[in-house]
């Protein structure tokens, strides 16, 4: 957004999605990191919360549009899961998608969990997906299934809609309610 970290501009959140198109390679080994872009939302919304005056929180819906294409990298390690009060866990990351989906959706849950405390209206979390082939490894077919999975949780946690597409001209807001 021009100004802030919110916006209602159509024209921003079209130019959002354009930018799906372009082609970037990862920074420092990460590419997509939703853990990471979940705690900035976090952050966001907690400061926005914090500054605002009571009688406005009351009033504030909070739609976070969640386009993505491709998917989290990096994966959260199976340990991340583990619990050693049940079973013995590894000291090593063996990268497992039942886990991050877990760790995203639990993310959601809190975040909705929490600014509903703090007094906002509503929060809800749409989840974009642009299905187009990566160059990650593994089966490319089985990638998008598992981040089409993975997004369509996180929608669902986040009380909002997913919608998959597969080219970036096919992709509008319209679906969200936007």
């Amino acid at each position: 957004p021009e100004e802030g970290f919110f916006t209602r501009n159509p024209g921003e959140l079209d130019n959002a999605i354009n930018t799906l198109t372009l082609s970037q390679g990862c920074v420092g080994g990460q590419c997509r990191d939703y853990g990471a872009a979940m705690q900035k939302v976090r952050n966001i919304i907690e400061g926005d919360l914090a500054q605002q005056p009571a009688g406005d929180r009351g009033l504030t819906q909070y739609v976070i549009v969640m386009m993505s294409g491709g998917p989290p990298e990096p994966l959260s390690c199976e340990q991340d899961c583990c619990d050693p009060a049940v079973e013995d866990c590894d000291d090593g990351c063996d990268l497992d998608w039942t886990c991050t989906t877990a760790l995203l959706v639990e993310q959601v849950q809190q975040l909705r969990a929490d600014a509903e405390s703090r007094g906002a209206l509503s929060l809800s979390l749409h989840g974009l997906f642009l299905a187009a082939p990566d160059a990650s490894e593994g089966d490319p077919e089985q990638v998008l299934d598992d981040t089409e999975q993975l997004i369509a949780e996180m929608a669902f946690a986040g009380a909002g809609v997913f919608e998959r597409f597969d080219t970036a001209d096919a992709i509008t807001l319209d679906r969200v309610g936007l």
